[in-house]
């Protein structure tokens, strides 16, 4: 084909793309050459192949002509055996058509093996344009006319020898252009076999991936899961002979039931919740080897699990008493209140045909059913009540109940009360030596009745049987068992230290015939050890001589400890990691081995304990993972050159976001300002939030600029309680309910610690003499015990202790020690003040009721208690009145209860007293630190009048008209200063001359006057005013008023909304002319935002320094009035506030 009749080729005209059949007519003039392709409705016109002119394009079919001229002898097929041309069908009215995308030119190669008439392979295609679509060739009709039917070609193409093969060669391979109307059937290409071998190693490396994921995240999880574990133990070594997972997914358990053996079974109750049906585990086996055969449910709120001698299972639970078979089939069941609240988990008592039980804790009633149908045989009803009552001990015909003060013996037969004795019981044991006796355990100690007539025989207080017992209390025993080869009874009890207030746990063996004590040790001490050890029963090994029973440490793991039964001394130990539950005791399953139930949240242990599903797991990730490792590596030359490849592009990637941003940069400056002012926001925020966060720090400042000299963050829990000229003093929590002082010097370093105590320390606001320290250590009144409630037949031995400590100032070893007031004296004490000799305690008693306050001296050399003087009697639900001290001389004044006494030091006697009537009952505690000396009398305050007394004789001198009623958040006051009174309350402050009575001057018409302080040289009177402006709310600042006249120098207002008082306000502190004073400030949310302390010129008022943090509390200045301290909750954004003076 010329180039000419190519270019004269109609824009319709299409390429053959195959040969025709014997059954199809010859081409005509009016055939139609179509262009489709794979991806297209239809092939738009086609362009000229970029770069390559017309000319050129006819060369190269000239040059294919040249080449199928060769095969010019190729017989070819004659017009008869072209193929049939159909007439292209036009769609039908309401058939949907696909809309036909807009046309385009372009240039496709027509792939040689798509075409049967190419007969040369070897010629070279023209270069397609677009390589993404696919060309095929269709011939076609011309559309008939309308109305016309079209039965055959009108015009068929004329025979042609010799030169058909190379025209439809050259057609084949011809560019063409053509408008396609309709979409033809698409061509189905065979995927290509490196094709499939990319999707098959896609998408095994999905499912390899998912697997590995999957079965990594089952195994994580089991790992990580609280399982339920039996421990079997070789009693004589300690060593676990076999630790086997029963399962997981015991997350929730709270409590385990005490493991059970039910014929050749192992049963164990596990409760998830204090209510609902729970679970009880069968595991069937033998020795070293159980299994969970089967489970069902019961409930288990507070149980208890019994085997009756006819091997029936007994549930004993909160709400009443299951009874079932072995194989958990209910037999009957009552309901009722049961004992929940003692550390020993109640149980019923049982014989062959009767169970006895509690039916009603709070009412004290005890019932007998009947064992094959539950059938009641008798009730009783005790004078007391039931909800900390160990279980039930049977014995012969008698069943001893042990209620929460008696103890009762009943018949069996008929529920009658043989004997009762007052004694607090929470275990019950019955020793059968040469005479059965039976062994009541509690708080009183150890003590043996006679189980026929409850006779006393022996007793045993729980003394410590130690060289150093001095400051040791009497043991309160919980737990006991006892050995019925040797008879002798081994009981856990609690001790305390009284010099330390602290917790022991002891374990004691005492012979069960006699009540003598063979040996006694200490096993544990601190809060967490002694809680758990109350509910933990002590497990006796006869044969191998051990007692030995589970512990809690201060950390909270679990050892299981043996013990051995001649002197106590530990034989092996057993650690247990993670435990969430444990059963209250040990079973032996067989006479060498010891088992122990454990819920256990650790990863190590369950580790260390692989089942089949857990190897599974693990055996299904490796594999998985090292596939996908072998299939990334495989081929290695390619992965080598892929590895090569990547690292050879990690400098470009590391400078790929430059790059960007330069690419950006140039793309558009005004989105490059923006993106960068987006993440400089975020940035700042994220920053803002981190820098903001609040944590705890202790800080000491120059007193007269304000200058940081040191901050320490707290990381445990603390309080700054003191300071003085050689650094600061802080109680910190050591953990497990334990604290201690810790010294501070001036450079907030540690110096030294006292001793760890569960008691309350304190440093008195009292001097001591050079180089010492005064400490404080009192009891306390409740433990929050979490194993089981407290119980209230347990004292508390070293409540309201109170013991004062003289230590050295630099070492902080104890020069003497005294115990003011003893634990268990049911006082509360408090320093009030010393003078040059003694230190004066106030305690206030309660005697028959009634509350009597001491005032007790103790000596500053040496700690002794000197004398001691009873005040006033209050009813015993009054609240606390201490009174107030006023020292100053030989004689010191002591007010309480409205009550004044003038007290000889040196004689340890009332020198005088007097009553002045308060008429307003309600603030008469708060008048009892409103009294002041001056000119020879002592001025005291009554709401309506103010009384000069005497100093020597107490007799009256004069009267002054009073201010009015206080209130406990404005409490009025006294203060003497030079020969003047300062006297303030009820919103008014004024001036007595002491000697004529005289009013200097007076300020009034204020809601409240409050914070009294007289500056250091006596000319200013500093004072916190409270106005109500415009009947608003109120405004608070801080005055300076002159001493001789009405002139107020300065008024210290930062903030209207400003507050002075407001709770754990830190008060005014004046030194070196310096004051010093927190405010808190409102905030955005709230009326107390932020706090500020601030440093003011005591004679101008004007600001020195400030600092501001979330809170500050427990400010503190030296002595010296150099060094400002004080504990301040804030965050690292306001220390850059406040170092750059924002």
């Amino acid at each position: 084909m010329s180039d000419e009749q190519l270019h004269n080729t109609p824009p319709d005209a299409g390429a053959i793309n195959r040969a025709p059949t014997e059954s199809e007519p010859a081409l005509s003039h009016n055939t139609t050459l179509k262009v489709t392709s794979e991806t297209e409705n239809e092939i738009p016109t086609a362009k000229p192949v970029r770069g390559r002119s017309k000319k050129q394009l006819a060369r190269d079919i000239k040059s294919t002509d040249t080449q199928s001229a060769d095969t010019a002898d190729t017989p070819v097929k004659t017009p008869s055996e072209a193929p049939s041309i159909e007439p292209e069908k036009k769609s039908t009215s309401g058939t949907k058509r696909r809309p036909t995308k807009p046309r385009k030119k372009f240039i496709k190669e027509v792939e040689p093996e798509v075409s049967p008439f190419e007969p040369d392979l070897d010629a070279t295609p023209v270069k397609p344009r677009d390589t993404e679509h696919r060309a095929s060739i269709t011939v076609v009709a011309p559309e008939p006319a309308i109305g016309l039917e079209v039965d055959a070609p009108q015009t068929p193409l004329p025979h042609v020898e010799g030169r058909v093969q190379p025209e439809l060669a050259q057609l084949s391979r011809a560019l063409v252009t053509g408008d396609i109307p309709e979409t033809p059937l698409p061509l189905v290409e065979e995927p290509r076999p490196g094709e499939r071998r990319r999707v098959a190693r896609t998408l095994l490396v999905l499912c390899l991936l998912v697997l590995f994921l999957t079965s990594s995240f089952l195994l994580w999880r089991d790992v990580n899961d609280t399982h339920l574990y039996l421990y079997h133990i070789d009693a004589a070594s300690g060593q676990v002979e076999a630790q086997q997972d029963l399962g997981g997914g015991y997350q929730d358990a709270a409590t385990l039931t005490n493991p059970v053996l039910l014929q050749s079974s192992l049963l164990l109750g596990v409760s998830t919740s204090q209510s609902g049906s729970q679970q009880i585990l069968t595991l069937a086996g033998s020795n070293t080897s159980w299994r969970v055969a089967a489970q069902h449910t019961a409930q288990l709120a507070h149980s208890t699990l019994s085997v009756t001698p006819n091997n029936l299972l007994v549930v004993e639970y909160a709400g009443g008493l299951q009874v079932m078979t072995a194989g958990g089939q209910m037999l009957w069941q009552t309901t009722g209140e049961e004992p929940t609240l003692g550390a020993h988990a109640f149980a019923p008592a049982f014989d062959h045909s009767t169970v006895y039980n509690v039916k009603d804790a709070s009412k004290g009633i005890v019932a007998a059913y009947d064992l094959r149908n539950g059938a009641a045989r008798w009730t009783q009803h005790l004078d007391d009540t039931l909800a900390y009552a160990p279980p039930l001990l049977l014995y012969g015909d008698t069943v001893f109940v042990a209620g929460d003060h008696t103890l009762y013996a009943l018949n069996t037969a008929t529920g009658v009360i043989l004997w009762k004795a007052v004694s607090p019981t929470r275990t019950l044991l019955m020793a059968s030596a040469a005479q059965p006796l039976l062994i009541a355990v509690g708080a009183p100690g150890l003590m043996a009745f006679d189980p026929a007539t409850g006779r006393s025989i022996w007793s045993f207080n729980g003394q410590p049987d130690v060289a150093d017992n001095a400051t040791l209390t009497a043991a309160q025993f919980y737990q006991a068992s006892i050995s019925n080869t040797n008879n002798v009874i081994y009981a856990t009890g609690i001790a305390w230290d009284a010099q330390k207030v602290q917790e022991q746990f002891w374990l004691f063996a005492v012979d069960a015939s006699t009540g003598e004590s063979h040996w006694s040790e200490q096993i544990g001490s601190g809060f967490s050890n002694t809680d758990a050890g109350r509910i933990f029963t002590p497990y006796v090994d006869s044969i191998q001589g051990l007692v030995l029973f589970e512990q809690v440490q201060a950390d909270g793991s679990h050892t299981l400890t043996a013990y051995d039964t001649g002197n106590g001394s530990p034989r092996w130990r057993i650690p247990l990691a993670g435990v969430t539950a444990a059963t209250p005791k040990v079973i032996q399953v067989s006479n060498e081995t010891l088992s122990l139930f454990s819920a256990q949240t650790a990863t190590q242990t369950a580790l260390r304990n692989w089942s089949w599903t857990r190897l599974l797991l693990l055996a299904i990730s490796i594999a998985s993972l090292f596939t996908l490792l072998l299939l990334w590596i495989l081929p290695f030359q390619l992965w080598v050159k892929k590895l090569k490849h990547a690292l050879s592009r990690i400098p470009g990637t590391l400078l790929m976001p430059f790059i960007l941003t330069a690419r950006l940069w140039r793309f558009s400056r005004l989105l490059f300002a923006l993106t960068l002012v987006a993440v400089l926001m975020s940035a700042g925020i994220l920053t803002y939030t981190r820098l903001n966060h609040a944590q705890q720090f202790l800080n000491q400042v120059e007193a007269s600029n304000g200058s940081a000299q040191w901050q320490q963050a707290l990381n445990t829990p603390a309080t700054l309680t003191g300071a003085d000229s050689q650094g600061s003093f802080v109680i910190a929590t050591s953990g497990d309910h334990l604290s201690q002082l810790s010294a501070l010097d001036s450079r907030g370093s540690s110096r030294w610690a006292t001793f760890s105590s569960q008691g309350v320390f304190s440093l008195p606001a009292v001097s001591t003499q050079a180089g010492t320290l005064l400490v404080a250590l009192s009891g306390f009144t409740s433990l929050n015990y979490h194993y089981a409630p407290d119980d209230a037949a347990y004292t508390h031995p070293l409540d309201h202790l109170f013991v004062l400590y003289l230590l050295d100032r630099s070492s902080g070893q104890v020069i003497w020690q005294s115990t003011v007031v003893r634990g268990g004296e049911l006082q509360e004490s408090t320093v009030l003040g010393d003078d040059t000799r003694f230190i004066y305690v106030a305690s206030r008693s309660i005697v028959r009721g009634n509350m009597v306050v001491q005032l007790i001296a103790v000596q500053k050399a040496t700690g002794v208690i000197a004398w001691r003087i009873f005040g006033p009697r209050k009813q015993g639900t009054a609240v606390p009145d201490y009174g107030s001290l006023l020292t100053g001389g030989r004689l010191i004044y002591w007010q309480a209860n409205s009550t004044l006494y003038a007290l000889d030091t040196q004689l340890g006697q009332i020198q005088w007293r007097s009553y002045i009537v308060e008429k307003d009952s309600t603030v008469s505690m708060l008048e009892d630190a409103q009294m002041a000396q001056n000119a020879g009398v002592l001025l005291v305050r009554r709401s309506d009048l103010y009384h000069a007394l005497d100093l020597s004789t107490g007799n009256e001198r004069w009267t002054l008209a009073g201010l009015g009623s206080d209130t406990a958040q404005t409490p009025g006051g006294i203060v003497a200063t030079g020969n003047e009174f300062i006297l303030y309350g009820d919103g008014t402050i004024e001036a007595i001359d002491a000697a004529t009575q005289n009013v200097l001057w007076k300020h009034q018409n204020m809601v409240a006057v409050s914070d009294v302080t007289v500056s250091a040289n006596g000319s200013l009177i500093y004072a916190v005013v409270s106005n109500n402006l415009d009947s608003g709310s109120q405004h608070q600042a801080l005055v300076a008023f002159d001493v001789k006249t009405t002139t107020v120098h300065w008024t210290f207002q930062p903030d209207e909304q400003a507050l002075f008082l407001y709770p754990g306000a830190g008060g005014l502190h004046e030194a070196r002319g310096m004051l010093f004073v927190t405010l808190c400030l409102p905030g955005n949310t709230t009326s107390c935002g932020h706090q500020t302390l601030y440093g003011l010129d005591g004679s101008t008022g004007t600001v020195q320094w400030k600092i501001s943090a979330n809170r500050i509390s427990h400010t503190h200045v030296t002595p010296d009035g150099s060094v400002v301290v004080f504990q301040s909750s804030s965050s690292a954004w306001e220390a850059l506030q406040a170092r750059f003076g924002a």
